[in-house]
């Protein structure tokens, strides 16, 4: 529970961060790098970039934990089964 106090504090304090240097400082850089078109592409790439890991972090905070199913058992036996040491010895790796 801990974990996710922090992971929701994070996410928050980033969003704040990130709605403050929009907002403060997103016109004045724009306005002077927006000229050249390269400097352009890159400014919008990193806006994107920006938004979209702000989006994950807001995901993963939000996301449900998954619960354990009480139908699985530790004693279940294993699906893979181990192949015997003579299977192996002509197989080309």
């Amino acid at each position: 529970m801990r974990a996710r106090r922090m992971n929701l504090i994070i996410a928050i304090l980033l969003s704040i961060a990130d709605i403050w240097v929009t907002a403060y400082s997103g016109s004045a850089i724009w306005q002077v790098w927006s000229a050249i078109p390269l400097y352009r592409v890159s400014i919008l790439l990193l806006a994107g970039i920006g938004s979209f890991t702000l989006a994950d972090i807001w995901v993963e905070t939000l996301a449900i934990p998954p619960s354990p199913c009480s139908d699985q058992s530790s004693d279940a036996p294993s699906l893979a089964e181990p192949l015997p040491g003579d299977a192996l010895e002509g197989a080309d790796v």
